[in-house]
């Protein structure tokens, strides 16, 4: 995968992350909800999607032990 395609599927990630914050402990069952508001925000799982992709394309080791 090239360095666009893998910035775009971060990007993508990222964005997801950011726009379901809102409701993560709340269902929202409006499909009209906006996307981005200033109470988005990203959470531990995009911290931790740039964390293995930084380790992957950097051919790092991510795990503890022998991993």
């Amino acid at each position: 995968m090239g360095t666009i395609q893998t910035q775009t599927c971060l990007f993508g990630a990222i964005a997801g992350d950011m726009i379901g914050s809102r409701h993560e402990w709340k269902a929202c069952t409006d499909p009209q909800f906006v996307l981005f508001s200033k109470s988005s925000k990203f959470t531990d799982d995009s911290v931790l999607t740039i964390a293995v992709a930084d380790a992957i394309l950097s051919q790092r080791r991510y795990g503890g032990g022998d991993c």
